[in-house]
């Protein structure tokens, strides 16, 4: 009876889960997301294995292969910066899609350190360019929707990303079991590929040609800021991903099973809190909300650092959930907020920067764990987000952008295809 009651309540006709689920549009959208979510998270984790175990590398050589993804900011602005001068974002999303699901049907083959490298710098470096521009569509579809605010849809289709991010895994460690490494990797290709299905029904959305607000295709100061302080605030999720496995099962004795239990609670609650904070996002904005997150991540991480015992820990992660969900929910339609009518270039800024969080995290990590030790080292990210969170409420809160129902008349969006 209470589960009936939960699906009714997300399917209500004002919530902005039924709009997700009854409009093809944003349907497709979903699915689309959710196929690039489980192909992503098929294929990464297995990279450096793959390395190691079938080319034969190093693992400290294996992981230099994650340095291709500094490619990754440069061909983002670029291509946002192009898709706000195209009437469409679909061919370029749609020419992406291939273009990594070529890529990783390639690694399945490759042969030699070399080869990997090459297929990396060649063809990952899109992946931002992906998630950027599909984000970017999305926000076309919803600058034309009256019903719900845009930050509900955005974080409600992220959390439809995240979704595939916990199915992928599944999939693959049968697949790298009973198929071996290069089969993931081509089952990956295979999703992507399969991505272009829905896509085709999400519509193209033609626009206006726009640039950004200085006219000149540059970012502007606040949306670098914003961008910069929420790749910081997901540094601290890498570092937390480092160190928190060997403090539970090192520092607090508990066992591996203890630890896949935290982190799958986690996960579970960051896809059910991420419609939940586009709703907020509508209510008091965006920037709000997200600097309570940041408030509450400082506090978290503080938390984490004088933690004892496992039962701490899972309250810790359960809080932690409403941060990620805030973080990633609500920061890319935070940033297209801030980048005016450049959506696609306030996209690829912001997912430009997360990019940037992994290799700032891990060398803050190493460093902070070389100095303090383990669980000292989580009172960096306490500071990091504290700080962020002082710059949001005081000056981020500020910003007069758009959000919610605010600006929709001035969209300049023509439906293509797609209800």
């Amino acid at each position: 009876m209470v589960h009936r009651c939960v699906e009714v309540g997300l399917l209500a006709e004002g919530s902005t889960v039924g709009l997700v689920v009854r409009e093809r549009k944003y349907r497709s959208l979903a699915i689309t997301l959710w196929l690039l979510g489980v192909g992503m998270s098929l294929g990464m984790p297995y990279v450096t294995l793959f390395l190691t175990k079938e080319v034969g590398v190093s693992a400290s050589k294996a992981g230099a292969f994650f340095l291709t993804a500094l490619m990754g900011p440069v061909v983002s602005l670029v291509t946002g910066r192009l898709s706000d001068r195209m009437k469409s974002r679909l061919p370029l999303l749609a020419g992406s899609v291939v273009w990594l699901g070529f890529g990783w049907w390639l690694l399945g083959f490759a042969r030699s350190f070399v080869g990997v490298m090459l297929i990396g710098l060649a063809f990952f470096a899109v992946i931002g360019t992906v998630n950027s521009q599909a984000f970017a569509l999305a926000r076309d579809h919803a600058a034309t929707d009256l019903q719900v605010g845009h930050s509900s849809i955005i974080s409600t289709l992220r959390a439809a990303y995240s979704i595939g991010w916990v199915c992928g895994p599944v999939v693959s460690g049968w697949l790298a079991a009973t198929m071996g490494y290069r089969w993931v990797f081509r089952f990956a290709a295979m999703c992507y590929i399969a991505a272009l299905i829905p896509l085709k029904w999400v519509g193209s959305c033609e626009r206006a040609v726009t640039e950004t607000r200085n006219g000149s295709g540059v970012p502007t100061c606040r949306l670098v800021v914003f961008s910069a302080l929420a790749a910081l605030v997901a540094s601290g999720d890498v570092i937390k991903a480092a160190f928190l496995p060997l403090h539970v099962v090192d520092g607090l004795g508990s066992s591996p099973y203890v630890l896949g239990g935290l982190f799958s609670i986690g996960a579970a609650l960051e896809i059910i809190a991420m419609p939940l904070v586009g709703r907020l996002g509508d209510r008091f904005g965006a920037g709000r909300v997200m600097a309570w997150a940041m408030v509450i991540a400082a506090l978290n991480y503080t938390w984490l650092a004088l933690a004892k015992n496992i039962q701490v820990m899972y309250v810790i992660q359960s809080v932690h959930a409403f941060v990620f969900a805030a973080m990633a929910g609500l920061g890319v339609a935070y940033a297209q907020s801030l980048a005016g009518a450049a959506v696609g270039l306030g996209s690829a800024v912001y997912f430009a920067g997360q990019s940037l969080a992994g290799p700032v995290g891990s060398m803050m990590g190493s460093y902070g764990v070389s100095v303090v030790g383990i669980p000292a080292v989580f009172f960096l990210p306490a500071g990091i987000c504290g700080l962020a969170a002082v710059v949001m409420g005081v000056w981020g809160v500020r910003w007069p952008v758009a959000l919610g129902f605010a600006g929709r008349a001035s969209g300049q969006v023509r439906i293509g295809r797609g209800r």
